[in-house]
């Protein structure tokens, strides 16, 4: 969001109504990440996922739109090959949250001239979403921390972009709410692979 607000300021964007209702969308969903986090944190299970269908593929394209201006940036190509829509039964909200966390982390650990995949395929009993990467990867000792709370795999890289450790902590606990799977492969200076599962039911 700031990094959309500072280019239209700049005059790097022009100020559509296109883009001011998506910032306002972020802001709408960012008020309500707040409260969902802290349900997450104090471990209040009470916090119900409500699902219904909705199409995946448009959410993805309007998510890119919202990191245009940090792509372009870092001259990062990113190849979203997705033409055709996907229904996914999963709450819309809490489901973006993830992909924008995981799409954040991709550009933030991506050089500049690196390169981003996303891939979403429709199975018989999931739907499987994959964001990868080629930039600095994450250490084999640290694969199996990364989804703990606080925890930050490169802490002086981390502290330069912001990062908090507890992304990724948000993250698995979406996925698991929504009974769904989430699995990483990395190597250093190769790049990262994160997939979601999620049931179709």
């Amino acid at each position: 969001m700031q990094g959309n607000i500072e280019a239209m300021i700049d005059g790097v964007f022009i100020p559509s109504k296109e883009r001011l209702e998506n910032l306002k969308l972020d802001i709408e969903r960012l008020s309500r990440l707040v409260y969902d986090v802290e349900k997450i944190v104090s471990n209040d299970n009470k916090n119900q996922v409500i699902k219904y269908k909705y199409d995946v593929v448009n959410e993805v394209n309007n998510i890119l739109k919202t990191f245009e201006k940090e792509i372009i940036s870092k001259k990062i190509v990113v190849n979203f090959t997705n033409k055709n829509k996907c229904l996914i039964f999963a709450n819309k909200d809490k489901m973006n949250q993830v992909i924008i966390n995981l799409i954040s982390n991709a550009i933030k650990y991506t050089d500049e001239n690196g390169k981003i995949g996303i891939d979403i395929i429709k199975n018989k009993d999931c739907t499987q979403i994959s964001i990868n990467d080629n930039g600095i990867g994450i250490k084999e000792k640290d694969i199996t921390y990364i989804f703990e709370y606080l925890y930050r795999a490169d802490k002086s890289r981390s502290r330069n972009t912001g990062g908090s450790g507890i992304g990724l902590y948000v993250v698995k606990n979406i996925v698991e709410a929504h009974r769904g799977i989430i699995t990483v492969e990395s190597k250093v200076n190769k790049g990262s692979k994160f997939t979601i599962k999620i049931p179709n039911k």
